[in-house]
């Protein structure tokens, strides 16, 4: 009887073990899935933050190029600009 009962002791452990060993592999494995997804994401917000950048700039060229002679009427008419782009 004891002998059964180790036996099914035993049979359990590996189950369990090779259990632990699949979960361990799928953790990796998500973890790794999650790393690239984190860069991927990453790179597309620094595209964008470029491309807002640019349009900022672009922006301030035309509002610096603008021949009005109230600079505040010109900052006022520029920030009005930037908010409809935005």
């Amino acid at each position: 009887m004891s002998d059964v009962i180790r036996q099914e002791f035993a049979d359990r452990l590996v189950a369990v073990e090779e259990e632990s060993r699949r979960v361990k592999a799928e953790m990796a494995e998500l973890k790794a899935r999650q790393r690239v997804e984190l860069e991927r994401a990453r790179a597309e917000v620094d595209t964008v933050q470029k491309a807002k950048q640019d349009e900022m700039e672009e922006v301030h060229k035309r509002c610096v190029s603008l021949e009005i002679p109230d600079k505040e009427q010109a900052w006022v008419e520029c920030c009005q600009f930037a908010e409809i782009v935005v």
